[in-house]
C-alpha cells in the first residue's frame, strides 16, 4: 500500500512539473515567433533589392505562406519613399499594391490585375559588361588592381594599317580592360551575390582590400578571399536618361559601397547605410541630388578633414 501511494505521489509530482514547464515555455515561444514575424530595420534593408520609378524592389517572391509577411516588409521598406507605388519582386512583377491588404490565404490576392511592370536587370550571371560612373568614368583593369578612366575609343577597320603606332586608334585591346563578367555565387539564388571577374583565360576577381580594391585570381582564392570578393548591388532608382543606377556593395555588408572619388579619380570603399528616400525637388540621378543625399546619409560627409566628394551610382551596360 505504501509503495502504491509513493508511486502515485511521484507520478503527480512529475505531471505537475511537466505542466509547469509547458506553461512557462509556451508564452516565450509564442513571443519569439511574434518577434520573428515582425519586420525589423535589418529585414527592411536585407530584404530590399532597391527602388525604381517609385516602386520598391524586394528579393522575395510572394507565396500563399508569406503573403502577409511580404506586405509588412513592403510597408517597412517603402515608408521613406515619396508617394510609393507598389512593391515588386526581383522579376519586376508587382506583388503588393500600396494600400492593398492581400488575403494571406492566397498569393494571387497580393497581385493587382492592372499594374505596370518596371524593367531592371539583375547583375548576377551577366557577361561582357561595363560599369560606368555618373561622371562617365569606366571601371577598368589597371595591373593587379582596378581604376576608373576614360572610355576606350578605337576604329577597328580592315583599312587600318597603323596598328602599334602612337595615336593610331586601331589597337582595340584597351576595350578588353573595361569588360567584366558577373559570375553568380549561386545561380539558383541571385540574392547570394556575384564575383566581378575579368575576361582573361584565368579570370581575376575584384577583391576588397581595406578601403580599396585589388585583383586576385579567383581559382587561387581561399575561403576568406572569396568572401572579400563577393558583391551584390542596390538599385538606386534611375538617372535622367532612364538608365538604372546601381550601388555596388559587399555581399556580407550593407554599410559600405564602392565609390569614385571624383577629385582624385580613384576607387574607394565608403561607409553608407542605405536610406531609401527620394528628393522631390531635384531630378532623380542628378549628381547634385546624389551628393546631397550622400551628405544626409553620412554625417562624416561634413568632416572637413576628410572631404566626401564621391560618386556612388553606377550604370551597367552589358553585351554591347
Amino acid at each position: 500500500m505504501k509503495t502504491d501511494f509513493l508511486v502515485s505521489r511521484i507520478s503527480v509530482y512529475f505531471a505537475a512539473t511537466i505542466l509547469g514547464c509547458i506553461m512557462l515555455l509556451a508564452p516565450q515561444d509564442s513571443f519569439a515567433q511574434d518577434r520573428r514575424a515582425a519586420p525589423t530595420t535589418s529585414k527592411c534593408v536585407t530584404g530590399t533589392l532597391g527602388h525604381i520609378d517609385g516602386n520598391v524592389i524586394l528579393w522575395n517572391r510572394v507565396t500563399r505562406n508569406n503573403a502577409a509577411a511580404v506586405t509588412d516588409l513592403c510597408k517597412c521598406a517603402s515608408k521613406n519613399l515619396t508617394k510609393p507605388k507598389n512593391c515588386v519582386d526581383r522579376r519586376g512583377t508587382v506583388i503588393v499594391n500600396q494600400g492593398y491588404e492581400p488575403d494571406a490565404s492566397t498569393a494571387q490576392a497580393a497581385k493587382p490585375r492592372k499594374s505596370s511592370t518596371p524593367s531592371f536587370q539583375l547583375l548576377g550571371g551577366k557577361q561582357n559588361c561595363r560599369l560606368i560612373s555618373l561622371n562617365e568614368k569606366v571601371l577598368m583593369i589597371s595591373g593587379n588592381s582596378v581604376k576608373v578612366g576614360t572610355e576606350c575609343h578605337c576604329d577597328k577597320t580592315p583599312e587600318c594599317d597603323c596598328k602599334g603606332q602612337q595615336d593610331c586608334g586601331c589597337d582595340c585591346s584597351c576595350k578588353g580592360k573595361e569588360r567584366w563578367d558577373f559570375k553568380a555565387v549561386n545561380e539558383e539564388d541571385p540574392s547570394k551575390g556575384f564575383y566581378i571577374v575579368t575576361q582573361e583565360r584565368d579570370p581575376r576577381a575584384i577583391m576588397r582590400n581595406g578601403d580599396g580594391v585589388s585583383l586576385r585570381h579567383l581559382s587561387r582564392m581561399d575561403g576568406k578571399m572569396k568572401v572579400l570578393s563577393q558583391w551584390n548591388f542596390f538599385i538606386n532608382d534611375r538617372s535622367i536618361d532612364g538608365t538604372s543606377n546601381y550601388n555596388l556593395r559587399p555581399q556580407d555588408s550593407y554599410e559600405s559601397i564602392l565609390a569614385v572619388d571624383s577629385k582624385k579619380g580613384t576607387l574607394t570603399m565608403v561607409n553608407h547605410t542605405f536610406v531609401i528616400k527620394s528628393n522631390p525637388t531635384t531630378p532623380t540621378g542628378d549628381p547634385a541630388s546624389t551628393a546631397a543625399a550622400d551628405r544626409s546619409a553620412n554625417p562624416a560627409a561634413n568632416n572637413a578633414a576628410k572631404p566626401f566628394v564621391m560618386t556612388k551610382d553606377w550604370k551597367c551596360e552589358c553585351v554591347f
